[in-house]
């Protein structure tokens, strides 16, 4: 069974990624005939690349991956969460 750790962080990473993607509709269709559209489309692609860079990180943190929900966990370090937690929310991050 999946752990919900790792199940809340996905649902938490593809929220923000979603909005981000709806905000660069906005902007897409805010600078129709502009010159700034050029603008936009580079930074769709920096988002891309940004999301692609987070799941290969989430994903490749811990391996083997049937490692993210074993208990008890291998020696793999779990404390793994901490650091890309905080990056995912950018540095808000609570200390247990």
């Amino acid at each position: 069974m999946p752990d919900t750790n790792l199940v809340g962080s996905q649902a938490m990473l593809n929220v923000i990624y979603t909005l981000k993607v709806c905000m660069l509709f906005i902007y897409t269709r805010l600078t129709i005939q502009l010159k700034y559209q050029f603008f936009v489309k580079i930074l769709a692609v920096y988002v891309a690349c940004g999301y692609v860079g987070t799941q290969l990180a989430f994903f490749l943190a811990c391996r083997p991956f049937q490692g993210y929900w074993a208990m008890p966990p291998p020696s793999c370090k779990y404390e793994r969460c901490s650091h890309l937690d905080t990056v995912f929310t950018n540095g808000k991050h609570r200390k247990k």
